[in-house]
């Protein structure tokens, strides 16, 4: 293999390699994007039966644990 062609075909592997590196990183952000999500999907509908658990609590206990979800959530996502 001639010089020219050696140094064309490492540039061209040294391309792929940075798309693969480009790509493996967005999937990884993706994933964890869709862990959160899912991880706040599973708070909201525990949240939910907690507060079908508490309703003949009086409201105070209903809006303190509402404030701790959205806190919890906030925490979560930010």
């Amino acid at each position: 293999m001639s010089r020219a062609n050696l140094s064309m075909f490492e540039a061209d592997l040294s391309a792929s390699w940075l798309n693969l590196q480009r790509i493996l990183n967005f999937y990884l952000l993706r994933n964890l994007a869709s862990n959160e999500l899912f991880f706040t999907y599973i708070s909201i509908i525990k949240f939910y039966i907690k507060i079908r658990e508490l309703e003949s609590q009086p409201p105070q206990i209903i809006i303190f644990l509402f404030l701790y979800m959205v806190l919890k959530l906030y925490f979560l996502l930010f």
